[in-house]
């Protein structure tokens, strides 16, 4: 038996049901569906069905033949990975200057498993990151049982996704490759994260409007709970469609903290505007924080970005993109502006993509940060957290898809 029919073997013995008698149409089906699907290739599905035929002729179908490929095609498996080299010239962290590091930033593996229709499934993500000793950990980012009611109702229960951060990942901000959208970006708002443990609420109604609504633990997917009480965190996000190329979206977070962490009330409106030639998007923040025995704060920013498509212009598969944004801490909070994590910023990203298939984009981009900081200083005493007052950095990224 060849390498491919092995392996397919293999891959047909995950599951082992009764037999039913097997139509050469439903075969054909289900074969399709797998080859579709990527779990086996054109070859693989021909030769498949070559034998099944063959065998159905001479009566000598394998009994678990059909029950094992309608249980294939209820799973689907995907990735999606961002590889990077970052030049970094200079950062307010001097271990940071002058350095250049080839790094995976997301390694997403994702399974799927589908229950009678493709509106109801559990889906498993996971991912990497590195961590300070060098070695990549692999976590969770989601699992969740997706069940739909109607269109207008659906849910998700377990790591789920927060209500805005993924939302905008495919509206508005569209190149996760390179940078996180602003609000969850370290250089940005840093607020909130994509996922978090809770059960949320979605749904859409036709094509004027969708939303989604959540009852979360509060910490996000890599932060542990350990409020009393309530100290959960309430998020919703609602988005229109009035015209085909027009959207609009607000989104807001109420979290309630009971340890030292300050409630945060969170509000954003978002617009955009898209069409076949270029897309522009701009969105407004609002971070109102009190309580548990801390100061009140205001802080606010903005951002807007865009791309600009050239491929109806040149018929080259090429994207330009940039991102402005401004992050204003209360005055109250910044302090006598010697951390860099309380300070205000501004950032401007530019860059351009290119797609070379339907699984791989490269991006070459360019990130410029200035900080609020006090007078530059170095030493080797906690007092000098920094040396300059910006950072640049060069990425140059390929993303994976498959």
């Amino acid at each position: 038996m060849g390498i491919k029919k092995l392996a397919f073997a293999g891959l047909l013995g995950i599951a082992s049901l009764g037999w039913q008698p097997a139509h050469a149409d439903v075969v054909e089906k289900l074969v399709k569906i797998l080859q579709e699907k990527k779990l086996i290739t054109p070859q693989e599905a021909q030769e498949l069905l070559q034998e099944a035929r063959k065998e159905r002729e001479q009566n000598k179908l394998p009994e678990n033949t059909l029950k094992r490929l309608e249980k294939l095609a209820q799973i689907k498996i995907s990735g999606k990975a961002y590889l990077h080299y970052d030049y970094t010239r200079t950062s307010p962290d001097i271990n940071q200057d002058d350095k250049g590091e080839f790094k995976v930033s997301r390694a997403y593996f994702e399974v799927r498993k589908y229950f009678n229709s493709k509106d109801n499934y559990f889906r498993l993500t996971t991912d990497v990151r590195q961590d300070n000793d060098g070695y990549y950990r692999v976590f969770l980012k989601y699992a969740y049982l997706n069940w739909t009611f109607s269109p207008q109702l659906a849910t998700e229960i377990g790591m789920v996704h927060r209500a805005w951060v993924d939302w905008e990942e495919h509206h508005g901000w569209l190149h996760r490759d390179v940078e996180k959208t602003f609000i969850e970006d370290a250089d940005g708002a840093h607020l909130i994260g994509s996922a978090d443990l809770g059960i949320a609420l979605k749904g859409k109604y036709g094509k004027l409007f969708d939303y989604l609504v959540g009852i979360y633990n509060g910490e996000g997917y890599h932060g542990l709970e350990d409020d009393k009480h309530f100290g959960k965190s309430i998020e919703g996000r609602i988005s229109f469609y009035p015209y085909q190329s027009v959207t609009l979206a607000f989104h807001t977070a109420q979290i309630f903290n009971s340890g030292t962490e300050p409630n945060k009330h969170i509000y954003q409106p978002f617009v955009e505007y898209k069409n076949q030639y270029f897309l522009v998007a701009a969105q407004y923040i609002y971070d109102h924080e009190e309580g548990n025995s801390n100061p009140t704060y205001n802080n606010w920013g903005w951002s807007i970005n865009g791309d600009i498509y050239l491929k109806p212009v040149i018929d080259m598969p090429i994207t330009l993109f940039g991102r402005y944004g401004s992050w204003n801490f209360d005055s109250d909070l910044e302090g006598d502006k010697t951390d860099i994590n309380t300070v205000d910023r501004w950032q401007v990203l530019l860059g351009a993509a290119y797609k070379w298939n339907k699984y791989i984009r490269t991006s070459l981009a360019y990130k410029y940060v200035k900080y609020d900081l006090a007078d530059s200083v170095v030493g080797d005493g906690p007092q000098y957290k920094y040396h300059s007052d910006y950072k640049d950095t060069i990425m140059a990224v390929m993303q994976v898809k498959w």
